[in-house]
């Protein structure tokens, strides 16, 4: 089980055309006996995707959910600098009396985008020294994939990070208008192509 405090999460669906809400959220559980606070990593992450779990959304208002004239089938928060998203079965339960604020949202097995791959045609690099002095490199890249554990950056040329003089602190990227920044470690070049920056 591993539980966080987005603060908001957003519900999506895709059909018949993209529809989005954003709702106030106390505490997100994702239920699934492999996942604890401390054990949060890609292996267990894919485990998790394997299997299936229920995500448990606590402090949000289930009448505004249930009013909804669309279905529900993504669900995304913000969790330590990066957009986690899931996709979810088509069944939302709404427990009785006794949970009246707690909804269960089925994250049906295969289906969950947690590593997430966000569609980023470049990136930006940046450090600071002290204060006023800093250090920024933009480099064109295909993708960009973020997990708990890294940022991995698809289709960049690896020979511009292997010949910096400084490590970047953090590596920001934008897509669909949104702008991502996540604070990141010294970088893992994996292929001619493909650079994997653990996050700190």
């Amino acid at each position: 089980m591993f539980t966080c405090t987005p603060d908001t999460v957003y519900l999506y669906s895709q059909a018949p055309a993209v529809a989005r809400l954003a709702i106030r959220c106390a505490a997100l559980t994702v239920d699934d006996p492999l996942l604890t606070a401390d054990t949060w990593n890609p292996e267990v992450e894919a485990a998790a995707q394997a299997a299936g779990a229920t995500l448990h959304l606590v402090g949000v208002d289930a009448a505004a959910i249930q009013a909804l004239p669309w279905t529900i089938d993504r669900l995304a928060f913000e969790h330590d600098g990066a957009r986690i998203s899931f996709c979810l079965a088509d069944r939302v339960d709404f427990p009785g009396p006794a949970h009246p604020r707690r909804t269960p949202l089925r994250h049906p097995a295969g289906d969950g985008m947690f590593p997430v791959t966000y569609q980023a045609a470049s990136i930006f690099l940046e450090t600071q020294f002290l204060p006023g002095d800093t250090a920024e490199l933009r480099l064109d890249c295909e993708g960009v994939t973020v997990s708990a554990s890294a940022v991995t950056v698809h289709g960049i040329e690896t020979r511009h990070i292997e010949k910096m003089v400084w490590t970047a602190d953090y590596l920001s990227f934008e897509q669909d208008g949104q702008h991502h920044r996540i604070k990141v470690a010294r970088p893992a070049v994996k292929t001619p192509l493909r650079a994997r920056f653990p996050r700190r």
